[in-house]
């Protein structure tokens, strides 16, 4: 039986394995500092070992599975996804002002969470069967047809954030899969214009202040860059390190807004100092190299697309 479990954990790579543990443990770590002199600090902290839990789970069930199944399902995978992101629109709650979650009761759920892993496996079968034809700019406008469906209805959420990140993902496939440069330069350009009428006519007022306080936040220090400047006097009150777990000052005294979720990292700056947040920023690094080794000796080129994005 022991023999079963260790030849069963040999399929996976332990490097990548032990560094996703660490990363879930101070993550869960410093939910439980940013939580501990609330009300309930045990919500949170609960809800998160769950998931947590969960997502270790799914890892050694999906880890289990062949990858090569996923590339019979790609195209369902992408309709489910779509139809779960236009139902939301239709019959999710409003929270603040966007339509973005199934509340299922004990958890919500985040249609655009599973549009990504749709994407990215309807992608992968795309790219794979015309690996060698990406000459040809029909098949480059096709792909970006199908990334615009899931990312148009994100951005009517509206949810900026996770629409970039679709168009990112579809971007990096693109770069994966050898598309031409003149191609990607063409492409380019049509962003740049799309951005430029999205800014005039779709993006809401917040949405652009987000945008204009990520390249200058001192310009509105008491409004729109108000987050970011809090963010950077945490990180830097830190020191080398730190003022230790739950002893902020700016993140625990609530100046740093959202600090156990947008601005954990500057809470984690502020408590464990430049020693701890570089420990962090190594751990990513390796992380990310783990995963890049891993597409890189992919047997196929499904894989090595499914690798590079997931």
């Amino acid at each position: 039986m022991l023999s079963r479990f260790f030849l069963f954990f040999r399929r996976f790579d332990l490097y990548l394995l032990g560094l996703s543990l660490l990363l879930g443990f101070i993550g869960l770590l410093m939910i439980y500092s940013m939580t501990y002199a609330d009300s309930d600090p045990s919500r949170l902290l609960a809800r998160q070992i769950f998931f947590f839990v969960l997502g270790l789970a799914l890892l050694i069930i999906f880890g289990s599975i062949n990858y090569r199944h996923l590339y019979h399902v790609g195209i369902a995978a992408y309709l489910v996804s779509v139809g779960l992101l236009f139902a939301v629109l239709l019959f999710g709650p409003n929270i603040k002002g966007s339509v973005r979650w199934f509340n299922l009761g004990f958890f919500q759920v985040q249609p655009v969470e599973l549009a990504k892993i749709g994407l990215i496996i309807y992608l992968a079968v795309f790219f794979q069967k015309r690996i060698g034809q990406l000459s040809r700019f029909r098949n480059v406008l096709f792909s970006a047809g199908v990334m615009a469906v899931p990312v148009g209805l994100t951005l009517l959420q509206p949810d900026l954030g996770s629409a970039l990140v679709l168009v990112a993902v579809w971007s990096g496939m693109l770069i994966v899969a050898g598309v031409k440069r003149k191609h990607l330069l063409w492409l380019l350009l049509a962003m740049v214009i799309i951005s430029s009428v999205a800014w005039v006519w779709i993006l809401k007022d917040y949405q652009k202040d987000r945008l204009l306080s990520f390249f200058d936040p001192t310009a509105d220090p008491q409004g729109r860059g108000y987050n970011a400047l809090q963010s950077i006097t945490a990180t830097g009150s830190g020191g080398i390190f730190g003022r230790g777990l739950a002893r902020g000052i700016v993140s625990g005294l609530r100046f740093l807004p959202e600090r156990q979720t947008d601005f954990i990292f500057a809470s984690l700056a502020e408590e464990l100092g430049f020693v701890g947040a570089g420990f962090l920023l190594l751990a990513l690094a390796g992380w990310f190299y783990r995963m890049i080794k891993i597409a890189a000796n992919s047997g196929d080129n499904f894989g090595l697309f499914l690798s590079y994005k997931f």
